[in-house]
C-alpha cells in the first residue's frame, strides 16, 4: 500500500476548499423546476381524482369535474411555460437536468 506524501495530500485538501465556478442561480433554478415538475404532476392527479369523484357537485351550474378541468388544465399550462421561460433563461440543457 502507497501512501501520498504529504504536499501531495494538503494541495488535495486545498483543491477541494476552492469553490466551485457554477452559478448559484442555475442551481436555484434546477431545484425549483423539480418542485415546478413534482407539483404538475400532481395537477393532472388532481384532475382526474377530482373529475371521477366528484361528478354530483353542482357550483354555478357546472359540475366539479367540469371545474376541475377549467382550472386545472390553464394551470397545467402556466407551470410548464414557467419551466420553459426558465430554462430559456438560465440556458439550462436537458443533459444538466437530474431525474426526480
Amino acid at each position: 500500500m502507497r501512501f501520498m506524501n504529504s504536499s501531495k495530500l494538503m494541495r488535495r485538501f486545498e483543491e477541494l476548499d476552492q469553490p466551485t465556478h457554477g452559478d448559484d442561480l442555475v442551481d436555484i433554478w434546477k431545484g425549483f423546476r423539480a418542485l415546478l415538475s413534482i407539483v404538475r404532476v400532481v395537477v393532472i392527479f388532481a384532475i382526474i381524482i377530482v373529475s371521477e369523484l366528484f361528478n354530483e357537485i353542482i357550483i354555478s351550474s357546472l359540475s366539479l369535474s367540469i371545474w376541475s378541468i377549467i382550472v386545472g388544465l390553464p394551470l397545467f399550462l402556466v407551470i410548464s411555460i414557467v419551466i420553459l421561460l426558465g430554462d430559456s433563461l438560465y440556458s439550462v440543457d436537458d443533459s444538466d437536468i437530474e431525474p426526480v
